[in-house]
């Protein structure tokens, strides 16, 4: 079994905000990648410094990318965002990244996708319930890899998360806005 290369691949980003933009930057100055953008709530001057293309659907990005990152919270408009119709979308052998919350993408729906051959095949850091038992039907396919919603943890992460929450809940108490909230 072969794999991909990511090296000047079309990768779409579900949601341009603090993390999607970080993902944008990696899969930018790393791999050289033409970047798609999506997010209905973010204005159109986001990402001004990041060479991408912006569009006003998930129907227009899914066909485009080769590789799709979910960067969004979990909402009723988010909810089964990927699923059997928009997988079908999707190009054979794409790539999707669920790094966001589990829910966004139908397992039922992407399992099918891969098995079938017509998705190559998925990074998941989140399911709709974790930890995913040990029998998941997406855990038996050998081109999805799994983290236990912790792939990006390290002791740096950690600390400098514990930092900013405590700063925020500071500024907060002193009747400043919050910042990086969450809907």
């Amino acid at each position: 079994m072969l794999g991909m290369e990511l090296a000047g691949k079309k990768v779409g980003i579900v949601g341009m905000g603090n993390i999607g933009t970080l993902a944008a930057r990696k899969f930018h100055g790393g791999f050289n990648a033409q970047l798609f953008a999506y997010d209905p709530y973010v204005p159109a001057t986001q990402w001004s410094d990041i060479p991408h293309t912006r569009v006003a659907t998930l129907d227009e990005l899914l066909p485009q990318v080769d590789v799709i990152t979910l960067h969004a919270p979990l909402t009723k408009e988010t909810r089964d965002l990927l699923n059997t119709r928009e997988l079908a979308l999707m190009k054979k052998d794409a790539v999707v990244i669920n790094c966001a919350r589990g829910g966004m993408v139908n397992e039922k729906a992407l399992y099918e996708a891969i098995k079938s051959g017509h998705i190559f095949g998925a990074g998941l850091d989140v399911f709709d319930v974790e930890p995913p038992p040990a029998d998941h039907p997406l855990l038996s396919l050998p081109t999805v890899i799994a983290t236990p919603h912790a792939g990006a943890g390290t002791r740096d992460t950690q600390e400098r998360s514990a930092t900013q929450v405590a700063t925020q809940v500071i500024e907060v108490l002193d009747g400043k806005p919050a910042r990086n909230r969450v809907a």
